[in-house]
């Protein structure tokens, strides 16, 4: 909470995916007036409401009521699951290719909200460092901050060559030139002086 804390008592509203969320975390925001709404999975531990085996046809819902946090499991293409403090279980009729989709309200708000989230999700995604299954939940967290900076760094690095009109390398070309600087600076400090050939 140390993140928002600046932000807390304001009425403000927190957005947030599964990767970042605490049973506790809503209840603790609720009672510093912040109200939060985001995607959960129901088997994370601390959490009382559980969904994970009931079934649910398309379009269609289920909520329960935990404190002053609502919890929704929806069904779409696939199943959403939601924790909220602010929203009640009311549907938006949304207009697409000519026809009329209920969507729960969160869920629709969730979705527009987190467009600058996902725009980024978008961006890393072709160009993501490769990575095997790793159980340290640390080592997750490092590779998401790294993959952010390395994103970053090329966007600071487009508003510069903006500035000078100089020519602009695409991003999987930004990747390759900040691997090979990475490579040729570290390998300088730790291949040994000769070479020693063998024959």
């Amino acid at each position: 909470m140390t993140l928002v804390e600046d932000y807390l008592d304001l009425g403000h509203c927190i957005v947030m995916d599964n990767y970042y969320y605490s049973p506790k975390l809503y209840i603790e925001l609720v009672k510093q007036k912040t109200d939060a709404v985001g995607t959960v999975r129901f088997n994370r531990r601390g959490l009382s409401i559980n969904f994970r085996h009931i079934k649910l046809e398309k379009n269609e819902g289920i909520v329960r009521y935990y404190k002053k946090v609502l919890a929704l499991k929806w069904l779409d293409k696939k199943y959403v699951n939601m924790l909220l403090t602010y929203h009640k279980d009311d549907i938006t009729i949304i207009h697409k290719r000519g026809t009329q989709i209920e969507k729960p309200t969160c869920v629709h708000e969730y979705n527009v909200t987190r467009g600058g989230i996902d725009l980024t999700d978008q961006q890393i995604a072709p160009y993501c460092l490769p990575r095997k299954r790793m159980k340290k939940y640390y080592k997750k967290i490092f590779m998401i901050l790294l993959n952010l900076a390395i994103l970053n760094s090329y966007h600071l690095y487009k508003i510069q060559t903006q500035q000078t009109n100089d020519n602009m390398m695409t991003q999987l070309q930004f990747c390759i030139a900040l691997a090979r600087s990475l490579l040729k600076y570290n390998l300088h400090d730790h291949l040994p002086n000769q070479v020693v050939r063998r024959g």
